[in-house]
């Protein structure tokens, strides 16, 4: 939860705005089912909650990784040596 906590921290601050509407969603789904599984309500829907979680997350950590560019990020990024 935390590493997708900062990869939104950090897609936020960057112009992919798809990739925005996709943290959200990683995120929601993240809480979503952490609150299903620590209130033991829904617990039907536990595993089909997860197994999207997981999906989203992987899409996202795999887009992220393919379909962003260095550009994306430059402002984000502190340069060594100043």
């Amino acid at each position: 939860m935390l590493t997708i906590f900062y990869i939104t921290v950090f897609t936020f601050k960057s112009r992919l705005h798809l990739f925005k509407i996709l943290c959200i969603l990683c995120l929601a789904t993240l809480y979503f089912s952490s609150f299903v599984y620590y209130t033991h309500s829904l617990l039907d829907w536990l595993p089909i909650v997860q197994k999207i979680s997981l999906l989203l997350n992987i899409v996202l950590v795999v887009g992220l990784e393919y379909g962003a560019k260095g550009e994306d990020f430059g402002h984000v990024l502190t340069k060594t040596g100043e």
